[in-house]
C-alpha cells in the first residue's frame, strides 16, 4: 500500500533540493542571500544573485519551502563561509542590508571602516554579514548621529570586534541605545575622535576626509548632526552622509562648492532617500554616477520618497536600493568602481 505523501513532506523535499543548491552554489565560491523572514529575504549575503533571491521570494510566498528549516539553514551557512581577504591594491565598498537603517563597510588590505551600525533589532544580521567578510579588527567605526537605526548595533561591533578608533559627531542623547554606546567605548577602550570639517585619516591608501556637521548648533534636529565622510582611492570617491538634511548639504556647499570635495562616483543617499535630503543643487555639486539608498522594504516613513527618485533618474543617476537588492558591493582598484 503507497504510503500518503503530505504536503509537509513535499515542502520539506523541495526545502532539502534548495539548501543542497545553496551548498553547492557555496562551494563553487558563489554566494545567495537567502534568510528568511515573514515571507521576504532580508540580506544575510551568501550569493548576490537577485534571480536567486527571487526564486527562493517565489518558493517562500508560494508556501513550497519550509520557511524555519530554511532560515536555519542561511543563518549557518552564513557564520561559516568567509570572504576571501582583500588583494593588496582592491577596495571594497559595502552598503549593508540591516533594513530600515544605515551600515556601511570599507574592505581595504590595510584595514576596514564601519560607518554606522543599523538598529539593535538587526545586529545578529549585521554581525553575521561582518563575519562571512572576515572582519576581526576595525581601524575606524564612525557613528554619524544618534539615532537608533545608526547606532542600534554600536554595542555589539564595539563587544565582539576590536575597534581601534570611534568617530563622533560633538552630539550626545539622553536615550538607552547612546549610553550603551558610550559604556561600549569605554569597554573597549578605543580613542575618540571629534568629527570636525576637514578632519582627515587614512587607512592604506584610501583617505577618508569629515565635510560635515559644519556649524554644529542644529537645535533638536538630531539628523543635520550626521557626520558626513568622503572617501577616496584613486579616481574612485563615495560620499557617506549619514541623516544629513538640506540645512548641513547647504552649509556643506557654501564651504567646499569650489574645491571638488564634493564630487564623488557613489552616494549613499541621504536619510535613507526622503525628501529631507538629496536637494538639487547639493545632487548638481556633488554629480554621482550611482545612488545607493539604505531602506527597509515596507517602511512606516515612506522610504525612500518618488520625488527624490525622480530627481536621480532625471539626472541620469543610477539607483541601487537594498530593500529591492539585498547587501550591495562595490570593488575597485582606483579606477572606476564596479559593482559585484
Amino acid at each position: 500500500m503507497a504510503k500518503k505523501i503530505t504536503k509537509k513532506k513535499v515542502r520539506l523535499t523541495i526545502t532539502l533540493i534548495v539548501v543542497l543548491m545553496i551548498l553547492f552554489s557555496s562551494l563553487m565560491g558563489t554566494f545567495l542571500s537567502v534568510s528568511a523572514a515573514g515571507g521576504q529575504l532580508f540580506g544575510i549575503q551568501i550569493m548576490d544573485s537577485e534571480t536567486s533571491r527571487d526564486i527562493v521570494n517565489f518558493l517562500l510566498d508560494n508556501k513550497l519551502v519550509d520557511q524555519k528549516v530554511l532560515t536555519v539553514f542561511a543563518n549557518l551557512l552564513s557564520t561559516t563561509q568567509t570572504a576571501p581577504p582583500v588583494s593588496g591594491d582592491e577596495v571594497q565598498f559595502h552598503f549593508i542590508d540591516v533594513g530600515q537603517a544605515d551600515a556601511a563597510l570599507i574592505r581595504t588590505a590595510a584595514g576596514n571602516v564601519l560607518i554606522d551600525a543599523g538598529m539593535g533589532a538587526s545586529e545578529e544580521q549585521l554581525k553575521a554579514y561582518l563575519d562571512s567578510q572576515g572582519v576581526k579588527d576595525i581601524e575606524y567605526a564612525v557613528f554619524t548621529h544618534p539615532h537608533e537605526d545608526h547606532i542600534g548595533g554600536a554595542d555589539m561591533v564595539l563587544a565582539e570586534y576590536n575597534v581601534k578608533n570611534v568617530i563622533l559627531p560633538d552630539k550626545t542623547a539622553n536615550t538607552v541605545v547612546f549610553e550603551r554606546m558610550m559604556d561600549g567605548i569605554e569597554a573597549e577602550g578605543c580613542a575618540v575622535i571629534k568629527a570636525k570639517p576637514d578632519l582627515v585619516f587614512t587607512v592604506g591608501e584610501v583617505t577618508f576626509t569629515v565635510l560635515a556637521p559644519i556649524s554644529g548648533d542644529y537645535r533638536d534636529n538630531m539628523n543635520n548632526y550626521s557626520v558626513v565622510v568622503r572617501a577616496e582611492y584613486g579616481a574612485t570617491s563615495v560620499l557617506f552622509t549619514g541623516d544629513a538634511e538640506t540645512v548641513s548639504e547647504a552649509e556643506m556647499l557654501d564651504r567646499y562648492l569650489l574645491t571638488g570635495k564634493l564630487d564623488c562616483d557613489i552616494l549613499k543617499s541621504g536619510h535613507h532617500g526622503s525628501d529631507t535630503s538629496s536637494s538639487k543643487k547639493f545632487l548638481e555639486a556633488v554629480t554621482p554616477d550611482v545612488a545607493v539608498v539604505s531602506v527597509g522594504e515596507g517602511n512606516t516613513h515612506g522610504h525612500p520618497k518618488q520625488e527624490i527618485m525622480s530627481r536621480y533618474e532625471s539626472m541620469g543617476i543610477i539607483i541601487y536600493r537594498t530593500d529591492l537588492l539585498g547587501s550591495i558591493v562595490f570593488t575597485t582598484t582606483g579606477g572606476e568602481p564596479v559593482k559585484q
